[in-house]
């Protein structure tokens, strides 16, 4: 079975993620078209997780203390089954607030399809 082809992770997190991620930080980045959602992560090898838009059942946006004083937040795209889904890392807070709206509208037009 041939992948279909998800859109490119050229989106990387603010510099100050560093501090919270330092191991992970060069390899984080993420991107989303209206299909699909992609992800990439790893401390020691670069670790790409995609999903349909249209198989997302919930979206979750997760800030922790260390975030909250970075003005970093994380964002979890989960789908049905145990360890589905996609989490965008240490995006910048302003920005994960847009992207979250952006992929909500995404995936109700991506299931209306």
């Amino acid at each position: 079975m041939i992948a279909p082809a998800a859109p490119a992770p050229g989106r990387k997190p603010p510099a100050r993620a560093r501090w919270k991620s330092p191991l992970r930080y060069r390899r984080l980045s993420y991107g989303f078209d209206d299909t699909y959602a992609v992800a990439t992560t790893g401390r020691l090898a670069r670790i790409s997780a995609w999903v349909p838009l249209t198989k997302v059942q919930s979206f979750r946006s997760v800030e922790g203390p260390v975030q909250k004083r970075l003005r970093i937040a994380t964002l979890h795209l989960d789908t049905a089954g145990k360890n589905v889904g996609v989490a965008l890392r240490d995006l910048d807070s302003g920005e994960s607030r847009a992207d979250l709206e952006r992929l909500i509208e995404l995936a109700r037009a991506a299931r209306r399809r």
